[in-house]
């Protein structure tokens, strides 16, 4: 909180910080002419669809320079790239067979697939460039090459991705991403990013369950005690958050409600269950 220094003589009284009751009068004198004056008018600019189409397809070809952070997660771009082209349904015209072979082909390259020991079975997935796609030669399995580790996250842009470009994802080895998958949940039924230590929230929690859907098998997961974690976040005002006692906000509320529909198991959110769940 602001105080005035009575020892500081360099402190000008036309300067002093504006008292609480001063701003609101100010937003209330602002709304008022703003309510009298009529004559404002919003233009609503057209959507250009033609560029919204070079955006995306500019970000197929070469990254701009600020993408540079994100190179260890160009599966992602990729995703909302392609997404992108989908929504607009100018995918088929600009993206021609053979650029669509070259793309569904690199990222079947960023798959961990599992090694001759399958001791890597828990890393199973997918990377999200080919930055760190180094190929594994590990012999022994107390040598598992730590960069060579799949990302939940990622593996959910991955499947995405080939599904829009139509791919039948025969190619993908189903058994090892649902074992890798199934390594990643916690004992609270939530799921971490990553083998190595990371984040572990509501957002993991429905890349999970999204590829056990695409994938139409659920033994990567526990259900149940997934459930009991989405139920554990709700909040009290009917919402739900990262997890449990978090605030709750859009994003997490939309993970959490979209893991439960993937699940077929939106009963657990009756009316009469979010109201009890906490009282104020």
């Amino acid at each position: 909180m602001y105080r005035k220094n009575e020892n500081d003589d360099n402190i000008n009284n036309n300067k002093k910080l504006p008292y609480l009751h001063d701003v609101l009068q100010l937003f209330s004198e602002m709304a008022t002419m703003s309510m009298m004056n009529n004559s404002i008018t919003f233009v609503q600019e057209e959507f250009n669809k033609s560029k919204h189409a070079k955006y995306f397809h500019l970000h197929l070809n070469m990254l701009p320079e600020k993408c540079s952070s994100f190179d260890s997660t160009r599966i992602t771009l990729l995703f909302f790239a392609i997404s992108g082209l989908d929504v607009l349904d100018c995918l088929d015209t600009i993206i021609n067979p053979n650029r669509r072979e070259e793309i569904i082909g690199w990222i079947y390259r960023l798959q961990v697939l599992p090694n001759e020991q399958h001791s890597n079975l828990d890393a199973c997935g997918f990377l999200g460039s080919t930055s760190l796609n180094f190929e594994s030669e590990i012999s022994s399995d107390d040598n598992l090459c730590s960069y060579r580790v799949s990302n939940i996250a990622l593996t959910y842009s991955a499947l995405c991705t080939l599904l829009i470009l139509g791919d039948d994802l025969s190619r993908v080895n189903k058994k090892a991403v649902l074992h890798g998958v199934k390594a990643l949940q916690e004992k609270s039924g939530s799921f971490k990013c990553t083998l190595a230590d990371g984040d572990c929230d509501m957002r993991f929690v429905f890349c999970a369950c999204a590829i056990c859907f695409i994938l139409n098998d659920w033994s990567g997961m526990d259900r149940a005690c997934t459930i009991a974690f989405i139920m554990a976040s709700l909040g009290f005002d009917g919402a739900f958050g990262q997890g449990p006692y978090l605030e709750s906000h859009g994003g997490s509320t939309y993970c959490a409600l979209a893991s439960l529909a993937l699940m077929d198991r939106m009963d657990v959110t009756t009316t009469k269950q979010v109201r009890g769940k906490h009282v104020l």
